[in-house]
Order: structure tokens, then C-alpha cells, then sequence
């Protein structure tokens, strides 16, 4: 008898884990996504600004 609930409790340990896992998994894969929306349009900003720091020390030394 002492067997059977160990093993349920055991059960329901793994089951509650899982779970966590799970939704963990599911956090990862909706923050992965944000952060691949914002990547791109951060990418591009950073390179404008690239461009305008390079284009304004150029046109200076002239």
C-alpha cells in the first residue's frame, strides 16, 4: 500500500514537472519570436546610423 502512494505521489511530481517544462518551452518560443521581430528593425537602425556617421566624417575632411 505505502508503494502505491509513492508511486502516485511520484506520478504527480513527474506530471506538475512536465508541465512546467512545457510552458517553459512555450515562454522560450514566444520570447524567441519577439526578439526575432525586433532584431531586424534594430539591424537597420543601427546600420543608418552607421551610414550617416560615416557619411558626416567624409564630408567633413573635405
Amino acid at each position: 500500500m505505502n508503494f502505491e502512494i509513492s508511486r502516485k505521489v511520484q506520478e504527480l511530481r513527474y506530471e506538475k514537472a512536465e508541465k512546467e517544462f512545457i510552458e517553459a518551452k512555450m515562454d522560450l518560443f514566444e520570447k524567441s519570436e519577439a526578439k526575432e521581430k525586433l532584431t531586424e528593425p534594430l539591424y537597420t537602425i543601427i546600420n543608418q546610423d552607421e551610414i550617416q556617421v560615416y557619411s558626416t566624417d567624409t564630408s567633413g575632411t573635405g
